[in-house]
């Protein structure tokens, strides 16, 4: 019999992609014949670290993050900003281009696993082969009176009402951007009517019951009680836990840094900034400089930021390399037992 072809499809930053990776991977391990779709950035986190099959998604709609000029901007917060950097940033990029790596990428699934910025176009791909279609979230996506979709937790005040309200409110607006290019794209070239609902592929979700909906996080992040949303009926939505890498090395200057540390004594604090938007990262590290100087420990900063490789960065880390060390991604499941303290960004 011949295995089921599973295509995985997410994009954005390593987070919004590892988690699809260790899921294929694990399928993969079962016999299933995976591939990941994603963008060109994330390919070697694709074969070289999980050894999955690699399919190309044109563009990079998360690559604002690593730029300069939009760092302050979206330091703010506000999703009012976001929604408007990312609509600038897209212009750079032909949505022609972008759905036909889609259909390129996703043409010969028998079934499709889709990230949350890949949802419209992974489920009419889905409907035009007639592959089963399944949309795999990494937060609480799915509405409820339990907490606001997390984009919009500072306009709710943790009314019940407002946050229900939150998820539609975000789901129209990103359709009303999205729309006007899905649903041409959909009637003109996959032959498909249009989606109608007023918050999209979103809509479609909500009112087909054979369509299950997982989410790859813990209870911890479903609001103050700490327990599954009564909206969250398990014959539709699937709460599964975080989705984890597998355990892999230290590198060997990492354990080196850490030996040293508890030799001396030295209690070791972990920042995790990750692809944290920041304005200034040289200002960030020399603020982990001076915690490790007020809390008498030593760090291990995790950043991808590409000033890091400046002069300014290096001489500033080769200066305090006994106190503070800085790496691109480390397995969290390994690292964490070995540190004092855990500090990440949200």
């Amino acid at each position: 019999m011949t295995a089921k072809r599973i295509t995985l499809v997410a994009i954005g930053t390593r987070g919004d992609v590892q988690p699809f990776c260790v899921l294929g991977r694990a399928l993969a391990d079962k016999g299933f014949n995976v591939a990941i779709a994603t963008e060109k950035r994330l390919e070697n986190l694709v074969v070289n670290e999980f050894r999955l099959p690699y399919r190309h998604v044109a563009g990079d709609c998360t690559g604002l993050l690593f730029e300069p000029e939009y760092q302050k901007d979206l330091a703010e917060g506000s999703i009012f900003t976001v929604l408007k950097l990312l609509k600038q940033w897209r212009r750079q990029y032909s949505f022609d281009e972008l759905l036909a790596s889609y259909v390129e990428a996703l043409k010969d699934s028998d079934i499709i696993v889709a990230g949350s910025m890949s949802l419209s176009e992974s489920y009419a791909i889905a409907e035009k082969v007639n592959a089963t279609w399944i949309p795999f979230l990494l937060w609480p996506a799915y509405p409820t009176r339990e907490l606001p979709i997390w984009m919009m937790s500072k306009l709710t005040f943790g009314f019940g009402c407002l946050n229900l309200w939150s998820y539609s409110f975000l789901f129209k607006q990103l359709w009303t951007a999205e729309g006007k290019f899905i649903n041409p794209w959909r009637q003109n070239i996959l032959g498909l009517p249009p989606i109608e609902s007023p918050i999209g592929t979103m809509g479609l979700v909500y009112a087909n019951e054979d369509i299950p909906v997982l989410i790859g996080c813990s209870k911890l992040f479903c609001g103050p009680k700490r327990v599954v949303p009564p909206e969250y009926t398990p014959n539709k939505v699937h709460l599964l836990g975080p989705a984890f890498a597998s355990p892999s090395p230290l590198s060997e200057k990492l354990t080196s840094f850490i030996d040293s540390a508890k030799a001396d004594s030295w209690p070791i604090t972990y920042i995790g900034f990750g692809s944290m938007p920041s304005e200034k990262p040289l200002d960030l590290l020399q603020m982990a400089l001076d915690v490790c100087t007020l809390a008498s420990c030593r760090a291990i900063v995790v950043a991808g930021w590409s000033e890091l490789s400046s002069d300014d960065a290096i001489a500033l880390l080769d200066a305090n390399a006994e106190t503070l060390i800085v790496v691109p991604s480390v397995s969290q499941v390994v690292l964490f037992p070995k540190v004092d303290c855990i500090v990440h960004h949200c």
